[in-house]
């Protein structure tokens, strides 16, 4: 097919035309039929129509005769335990056109809400839970058939039941960069990523008037399932884990220390949009 992004539903009824028609139209594939030798043209030409009706054409054009010239020879045969004969003669190959028309394609009800398809997609996407206090930013990707690039820039605001030992108020802005890559070339089901996040935040106790301040680099691992709710909107369930690759390993807050995790787990069920 000339244009792949386009398809069409299989067709019932395949017109045979001796020349262009009158009424607009588009070639949406050229086809090649060849048969054995002594094929009649009605034959090949039933081929052609078959091979039409499931692209999903109304006509096809024949254009062209490149038939061979095909010389006699022999062949075994494991099956007889000896050679075989080929005969010799015509083998018939016609080249055509095959086309839809204009009617048709705008008429045409799998059509209605066609869209060709994009070798790259874009796409916006807004991070949700756990992280639910605080919260600003999102991402933005791109992507082409099973992969996708994201980046993105948020403030968070960790829920205090998630720190242990009296820390609280953990008030960071995250930087990250993540490629995914999906099972599926559609963007949709099981994926799996990896990808680096920049950490820097504020932390208090809730014993101290004084907030620690600290900053560092993460590289993590990730695996989620999308969910397509419609063509473009979404939902993205995703976890993993990310490990302290440099940066600040403790801060103090007040007369405290804080020590950080060398791996930090994440979750989030996400909502997106993409074209």
């Amino acid at each position: 097919m000339f244009d792949e992004s386009r398809q069409y539903p299989p067709s019932q009824f395949v017109a045979i035309l001796n020349e262009q028609p009158k009424e607009p139209y588009i070639v949406i594939a050229q086809l090649e039929t060849r048969g054995a030798v002594g094929t009649s043209l009605p034959q090949i030409l039933e081929s052609m129509r078959d091979e039409a009706k499931i692209i999903g054409a109304d006509a096809i054009i024949p254009t062209e005769d490149v038939s061979e010239q095909q010389q006699m020879g022999f062949m075994y045969n494991p099956w007889l335990g000896g050679y075989q004969t080929l005969g010799g003669g015509k083998v018939p190959i016609i080249r055509g056109h095959a086309i839809k028309y204009k009617k048709n394609i705008s008429s045409s009800p799998q059509m209605s809400n066609y869209k060709p398809k994009r070798d790259i997609n874009f796409g916006v996407e807004t991070l949700g839970l756990p992280y639910y206090d605080g919260f600003s930013g999102g991402t933005i990707w791109f992507g082409k058939k099973h992969f996708k690039v994201k980046v993105g820039k948020t403030s968070l605001a960790t829920p205090n039941v998630y720190l242990r030992d009296g820390f609280e108020n953990d008030n960071f802005d995250l930087t990250f960069v993540n490629v995914e890559y999906f099972w599926k070339n559609n963007y949709n089901g099981l994926w799996f990523g990896t990808g680096y996040g920049s950490w820097k935040g504020t932390l208090g106790h809730e014993e101290e008037f004084e907030l620690g301040e600290y900053e560092n680099v993460r590289l993590g691992v990730t695996f989620g399932y999308q969910y397509n709710i419609t063509n473009n909107f979404y939902v993205n369930g995703w976890g993993g884990i990310y490990a302290l690759i440099t940066g600040d390993t403790e801060a103090p807050v007040g007369n405290r220390i804080v020590y950080f995790d060398k791996g930090v787990p994440l979750i989030s069920l996400d909502i997106g949009w993409y074209y």
